[in-house]
C-alpha cells in the first residue's frame, strides 16, 4: 500500500512538472540589432531585474528601456521568459506587431506612429510624456552662420533636414514654420547633407560628451548653443492586440509601469543614460 501510495505521488509530481513546463511562456520581444548589442553590454552579468543604476557608456534610451520592459513585465506579475527577434526595420516591427509575429516592442514607439495600426494593437501608458523629449539643433564646427543663431527668427534662416518617415521630428521642424526643411529617407543622407554643406542642422538628443559634440558616421557636430525644441508627441510600450499572449502582457506592462513611475525609477532611468539632462534645463525652447 505504501508503495502504491508512494508511486502515485511521484506521478503526480511529474504530471504537475510537465504541467508547468507546457504552460511556460516564451515573450516574443522585437529589437534592432545595435539596441541588442548595447544593451547585453550595459546588462552584463547583473540580473536585470535588480538593476537600479542606469548610467554608463553603452547606457541610452533604447538600452534602458529594454530594462524598464522587463522590470514592468515581472512588477505586473508575468514571469515569463523573455526571447530577443532581431528587427532592423522600424517599419518591420511595426508590422509584425499588428500581425501578431511578434508580442511586444523593446523599445518604445511614438503614438503618432501607432495611429495608422488601429486595432491590432494595445498602446501602453505614457512612458515619455507629450512635450517630455528634447532635441538639439546639430550644426557643422565650421558652420558660423549656424552657431551664431539665437532665436526662432534666427534659425528660421538656416535650412533644416530631417525625415518625413520620423513623424515627431517632422511635426516637431514643421511646427517651426521653416522656410527651408528638407527631408532625406535616411539618417546616414541627412549626416552627409549637413556634412557637405546641402543643409545647416539635423536634430539630435542630448550629448554625452564633454565637449557637447555627437559623432556621426565619421562626421563630428556640435549643437547650436542655447536653443533646443521640444518633441511633439508621447511614446508609448506596444503589444499585440492579435498575439494570443497579448491581453495579459499588456495588463502585466500597465500594471507594472505604474509602480515604476510611483517610485521614479523611469525619470531616474531616461536622467542617468542622458536621454533627459538637467544641465540643459536653461536652453532656450524654440516652440
Amino acid at each position: 500500500m505504501t508503495m502504491t501510495i508512494l508511486r502515485h505521488l511521484c506521478l503526480g509530481v511529474m504530471l504537475s512538472l510537465s504541467t508547468q513546463a507546457l504552460l511556460a511562456k516564451t515573450l516574443i520581444v522585437a529589437i534592432p540589432k545595435d539596441v541588442l548589442a548595447d544593451y547585453q553590454k550595459f546588462v552584463g552579468k547583473q540580473d536585470v531585474l535588480q538593476i537600479v543604476d542606469f548610467s554608463g557608456d553603452n547606457a541610452r534610451r533604447d538600452v534602458v528601456e529594454v530594462v524598464l520592459l522587463q522590470q514592468a513585465l515581472r512588477l505586473g506579475g508575468n514571469t515569463d521568459k523573455i526571447e530577443f527577434k532581431t528587427i532592423d526595420s522600424y517599419a518591420r516591427i511595426l508590422r509584425e506587431l499588428e500581425s501578431g509575429q511578434v508580442l511586444i516592442a523593446a523599445n518604445s514607439i511614438w503614438l503618432a506612429d501607432l495611429k495608422p495600426l488601429g486595432g491590432g494593437i494595445h498602446i501602453s501608458q505614457a512612458v515619455v510624456e507629450n512635450g517630455a523629449s528634447e532635441a538639439m539643433l546639430y550644426t557643422l564646427p565650421t558652420n558660423a552662420h549656424a552657431l551664431k543663431a539665437k532665436t526662432l527668427g534666427d534659425v528660421r534662416q538656416l535650412r533644416a533636414i530631417s525625415n518625413q518617415a520620423w513623424t515627431a521630428d517632422w511635426l516637431t521642424l514643421s511646427s517651426l514654420k521653416l522656410p527651408y526643411l528638407q527631408s532625406a529617407s535616411t539618417w546616414v543622407s541627412m549626416v552627409q547633407m549637413v556634412s557637405f554643406g546641402r543643409a545647416d542642422y539635423l536634430l539630435g538628443p542630448f550629448p554625452k560628451t564633454s565637449d557637447l559634440s555627437l559623432q556621426a558616421e565619421g562626421v563630428r557636430f556640435v549643437p547650436i548653443p542655447q536653443v533646443k525644441v521640444r518633441l511633439m508627441g508621447s511614446r508609448h510600450f506596444v503589444v499585440s492586440r492579435r498575439h494570443p499572449d497579448g491581453a495579459g502582457a499588456f495588463t502585466a506592462i500597465n500594471a507594472g509601469l505604474s509602480q515604476l513611475k510611483a517610485k521614479h525609477v523611469i525619470e531616474k532611468a531616461y536622467t542617468e543614460s542622458g536621454f533627459q539632462n538637467p544641465n540643459f534645463k536653461d536652453w532656450h525652447f524654440l516652440n
